[in-house]
């Protein structure tokens, strides 16, 4: 078993989280139950990605856990020798997804590898699409697809449009495993990442 308190504390602790992400782990520091629902093990990555509501905390979807995933993704990338062929980034109508998929772009961005931004909601096939016309390595898709409104999930795609293998999935675990939350993931800003061209 984690030390979900002590996990708790760290994300208190930590200089990463907005005044609002304070604030939200701080209203439930009398509720035990809710402090281990969120901190008790870190979000899977499997081969469909990450899933889970939206709040602040290890085991949910928030920008913390959604930059975490990327920047496995990352490495995943440049261990490859993949890095220059970018990746393709689409999102959907749900809570958050824009700001989930920018903040992707961003740890992309900061790793030098390209990030194709959609600029407005698409559906999983255009991602899929897109990523091969472009010769992209991966995609990721920020969707819950049928789930309840307090969910979102993150998809990674590999070159051919579809989830990635699962070998690929468990190098992208492992390597999650070996990062800091907050001090191994790496954000560029996204405005001068726009401006640069490192997210298109």
């Amino acid at each position: 078993m984690s030390n979900y308190k002590a996990e708790y504390q760290r994300w208190l602790d930590s200089p990463a989280l907005s005044e609002a992400e304070w604030a939200e782990l701080n209203a439930i520091a009398d509720d035990e139950k809710e402090i281990e629902n969120r901190f008790y093990a870190p979000l899977e990555f499997g081969t469909a990605g990450l899933r889970g509501t939206m709040k602040v905390g290890m085991n949910a979807m928030n920008i913390h856990t959604v930059a975490y995933a990327t920047q496995g993704l990352a490495q995943l990338i440049m261990e490859e020798g993949r890095a220059a062929d970018g990746v393709a980034i689409a999102y959907d109508s749900r809570n958050n997804s824009e700001l989930f998929a920018k903040t992707a772009a961003r740890v992309l961005a900061a790793a030098n590898i390209p990030a194709f931004l959609f600029d407005e909601l698409r559906p999983t096939p255009e991602l899929s699409f897109a990523l091969r016309e472009l010769h992209c390595v991966a995609g990721i898709n920020i969707t819950a697809s049928h789930n309840p409104k307090q969910y979102n999930g993150y998809k990674a795609y590999w070159e051919d449009g579809a989830q990635p293998p699962p070998e690929h999935a468990d190098v992208v675990s492992a390597t999650m495993q070996k990062l800091d939350i907050f001090e191994d993931v790496k954000l560029a800003d996204f405005d001068e990442a726009l401006a640069a061209g490192k997210i298109i």
